[in-house]
């Protein structure tokens, strides 16, 4: 019955994007510097570190990368930072950092407020996902804005994505508060709970 009752609503909350563009999302937390699993172990020739400017430039001559010029020359504008592994000097799979604001879908922005970071844009090249190198870039950014004073990363999950939502505490989310926002007539409203405010955490859409 549980199962059943989970079911119909994921269905709901989707019909509810789809018919009315309203979009509810459940904000968290993540301590940042947790440590890299013992159970992972990287290859001897992969290096995860912060990527160069240089190394990112080249990297946009590389389709299947997926970073755009244009986007790299927005995300450096803003002082965002990327994390990436690398074989034999080739980034195979990054992460992006802000302490302000990224991209979000449909010409939105997600914003938080330090002491929180958000993570966005992760990417494994197909021929080196399975070996754990999303975990492995996360870490080193969480260790380095550790390192900068910040202290937790926030993010957020769609109610329907149970496979998401289902056992985090077991890898370190803390549930902040929910935020989203509603489609209604090309105008977007944006709303928030206590909780997602105090990380300044929430979606806006750019003047």
């Amino acid at each position: 019955m549980k199962a059943v009752l989970e079911k119909c609503l994921q269905r709901c909350i989707r019909e509810a994007e789809r018919w009315f563009g309203v979009h509810i999302y459940r904000v968290r937390r993540r301590s940042l510097g947790l440590g890299m699993p013992e159970y992972i172990k990287l290859p001897e020739h992969i290096e995860i570190r912060q990527a160069s400017e240089r190394e990112l430039w080249a990297a946009t001559s590389n389709p299947d990368v997926h970073i755009s010029a244009d986007f790299l020359r927005e995300a450096l504008a803003r002082g965002d930072k990327a994390y990436a592994a690398f074989d034999d000097g080739q980034i195979v799979a990054y992460t992006w950092r802000t302490g302000e604001t990224a991209p979000h879908d449909g010409g939105l922005r997600v914003q938080v407020s330090p002491p929180f970071v958000y993570g966005y844009k992760g990417f494994s090249l197909p021929s080196h996902r399975g070996m754990r190198l999303n975990i492995a870039v996360n870490e080193a950014a969480s260790a380095h804005y550790r390192e900068l004073g910040y202290t937790h990363s926030a993010g957020f999950v769609a109610l329907y994505n149970q496979s998401k939502l289902v056992n985090e505490r077991e890898h370190g989310y803390e549930f902040l508060g929910y935020a989203g926002y509603l489609r209604w007539f090309g105008r977007i409203i944006p709303f928030r709970t206590h909780g997602a405010k105090q990380a300044g955490f929430g979606f806006f859409q750019p003047q």
